[in-house]
């Protein structure tokens, strides 16, 4: 009778998904501009804020959140901790609201 076991230890595992969250201030006052008519470029336009998470070359999330309170929180970001990303971030003015915003201006697909 031959007997064999295989067995991982979990103590040693270094790539376990976390949880992360951070808050972005959308600053609007004190801006300089020289537009006349409206007030773009001084942040009081922004409904709208996308976060793009890319791991290598690849996208691994993208969110898009509303503007509340001049604040945008991303939260429950699942990220593995012993990898690398790259955050791509911008504001912008679009149609709608959080959950069903579409492009305003230009494509953001």
């Amino acid at each position: 009778m031959t007997l064999t076991a295989c067995q991982k230890d979990e103590g040693l595992v270094s790539d376990v998904a976390t949880t992360s969250s951070f808050t972005v201030t959308i600053p609007q006052s004190g801006v300089q501009t020289r537009a006349v008519t409206d007030a773009f470029g001084t942040g009081t336009s922004v409904n709208r804020c996308i976060l793009e998470i890319y791991h290598g070359d690849k996208l691994y999330d993208r969110i898009e959140k509303g503007v509340s309170g001049k604040t945008v929180t991303f939260d429950n970001l699942r990220l593995v901790s012993s990898q690398t990303y790259d955050f791509v971030f911008w504001a912008d003015c679009a149609e709608g609201s959080e959950g069903n915003f579409t492009d305003k201006v230009y494509n953001t697909a």
